[in-house]
């Protein structure tokens, strides 16, 4: 399956609309406590009106301002700040990650109290035209599949809606693994282990990532082994069966079977201490058998989520396993 750009752009290609009194600028480090205030209400007050936990990188202000932080000052992402210009108040922000085959847009997020306004839409239009100067294959983004207004937005800008995830989060025990594998047909993974990602590592898995999505991600497994994000492998007579840059919110991962991939979920699950558990995000359309195996084995089921593209999309070859990151 493979969607052009330019054929899918829709409004993103027709003039920007800005809200009267509202001027769309660059973050800045200097925003960061105004932003991340915003970012924790928007999130708090929509989850809590259709009943789903918060995602935990937007759970407290001081969560928030931690992960806008990474994004104001990567420079791998880019963002827009909606402004009211009478008072100087910032009203929203939208980022996405830049330079590589595919931007991943996230997070996107409106003050509740000027929602229904045009603000988001704007700047979601100017990040699309900010993203397009970097000439990018695809531009990807997840979205709540309860939120129908924000999906409608989305739509309307050109993405379509290719899979849809759902995130399970918790720790799988020894014993529970056993009875899952047995309830969905899975064999153990026999002479495999689990080990933190290194350097020597990358170039595999990335290559991995090519063979089954068919875009490069490279330079992103190096910056996230880089910055110490809890980067893993499966190996298995000395080759790489699978992969996660975090089982988290931005983490991705990829695997060569299905058993691969709970196999490495289960044993860094277990290595869990405190904070944050465990994550992942299962496409239930193309692994019906993973979303089963996570709920036998005991997994909390966060939220469900649509995947949407406006350009180049590849359903992953080669049977190999795909959990997407919260934005591509």
């Amino acid at each position: 399956m493979e969607l052009e750009l330019e054929q899918q752009l829709g409004c993103g290609k027709s003039a920007l609309v800005v809200p009267q009194g509202i001027s769309l600028r660059e973050p800045r480090l200097e925003d960061l406590e105004e932003l991340s205030n915003i970012a924790y209400q928007t999130y708090a007050h929509y989850n809590k009106s259709v009943g789903i936990p918060i995602e935990v990188a937007f759970d407290s202000p001081q969560a928030a301002w931690t992960m806008l932080r990474l994004f104001i000052t990567s420079s791998s992402r880019i963002g827009v700040v909606a402004v009211e210009e009478s008072s100087g108040a910032l009203l929203g922000a939208a980022f996405t990650t830049t330079g590589g085959e595919v931007s991943g847009v996230g997070p996107v997020f409106v003050d509740p109290t000027r929602q229904s306004k045009g603000v988001g839409k704007a700047m979601m239009q100017e990040l699309i035209r900010k993203a397009k100067l970097s000439n990018p294959r695809s531009i990807r983004l997840s979205q709540t599949a309860t939120n129908t207004t924000s999906f409608s937005m989305y739509a309307n800008l050109g993405f379509i809606p290719v899979e849809g995830w759902m995130e399970f989060a918790g720790i799988v025990t020894p014993k529970n693994a056993v009875i899952a594998n047995s309830a969905v047909g899975f064999s153990p993974l026999t002479g495999a282990k689990v080990c933190q990602m290194e350097e020597k590592d990358i170039s595999a898995c990335a290559k991995l990532h090519l063979e089954a999505l068919g875009y490069d991600r490279e330079e992103e497994l190096r910056e996230a082994h880089q910055k110490g994000f809890s980067t893993w492998v499966v190996t298995q007579n000395d080759e790489i069966v699978a992969y996660t840059t975090g089982f988290n919110l931005l983490g991705h991962a990829l695997a060569k079977s299905e058993e691969a991939l709970v196999f490495l979920f289960t044993e860094v699950s277990q290595q869990h201490k405190s904070g944050r558990l465990p994550a992942i995000h299962v496409a239930g359309r193309l692994y019906p058998r993973l979303v089963q195996w996570f709920l036998t084995a005991k997994l909390k089921l966060l939220r469900v989520q649509w995947y949407m593209v406006m350009g180049f999309y590849q359903a992953p070859q080669h049977s190999i396993v795909w959990c997407p990151g919260g934005q591509h």
